[in-house]
């Protein structure tokens, strides 16, 4: 049946494309950050940092960092913040947002733990328009366009869900973090001032992640195979 279950998953995924921020990188390592319900069971609280920057010798590289902590309550509230900061050379995006997880454990078939998480958050969004370029006009002889703004400031709040099934062996998660987060206030140059639901769903990420902890020498070693 596990078979038949990953060669399904596998298939599925030759017809789906996708982009990730570059901190979902490291996902193995904070779940926390992408599915609001997934705080360790296991330990009380924690910290995780990323710094990711692609092509240190290119201005215009992808830089990350991002700051992630949480702390439980035991038995089934737990707490978490997190602080993330996208630059892609003239555009940056910078996001705070606050996590609230409960958990419901169980203690039949070895242990194990459902946690449901709501994720609330603040998101700026801005852009250098001066820096903007457009090669194919520029090849066609054809005048640059601007903007009419040297510079593009958005913000708005965002507002997410997660749910998360735990084992000691087995981490399944499924959330969408930023369930209205492309909902940010109109400007002058949006020609679509205003999104529906369907919109804002349309346009999101949906994230569905499945690991299995092999463990060794009293967890001393982890051998940790996921599929995001």
């Amino acid at each position: 049946m596990r078979i038949i279950f990953f060669l399904l998953l596998l298939f599925s995924l030759n017809s789906i494309g996708a982009q990730t921020r570059q901190y979902y990188n490291q996902y193995m390592l904070n779940p926390g950050m992408f599915n609001p319900a997934n705080m360790d069971i296991f330990t009380k609280y924690g910290t995780t940092v990323v710094y990711h920057n692609d092509y240190l010798g290119s201005s215009y590289a992808p830089l990350s960092f991002g700051v992630y902590s949480y702390f439980n309550r035991r038995p089934h509230q737990g707490i978490a913040g997190s602080i993330i900061n996208d630059n892609f050379g003239k555009y940056n995006q910078a996001e705070i947002a606050a996590n609230y997880s409960y958990k419901i454990f169980s203690r039949n078939a070895g242990g194990y733990c459902h946690s449901f998480g709501f994720r609330v958050g603040f998101t700026q969004r801005y852009l250098n328009s001066t820096s903007l370029y457009y090669p194919s006009l520029v090849k066609d002889q054809v005048t640059d366009p601007t903007l009419g703004e040297s510079s593009i400031a958005k913000f708005g709040f965002n507002v997410g869900f997660g749910y998360a099934f735990v084992t000691d062996k087995w981490d399944v998660n499924f959330s969408m973090p930023q369930l209205i987060g492309n909902r940010m206030p109109a400007s002058s140059v949006d020609s679509m001032p205003s999104r529906t639901v369907n919109d804002m769903i349309a346009n999101n990420n949906f994230f569905l992640s499945l690991g299995y902890k092999h463990r060794y020498d009293k967890d001393w070693y982890v051998f940790y195979p996921t599929m995001f």
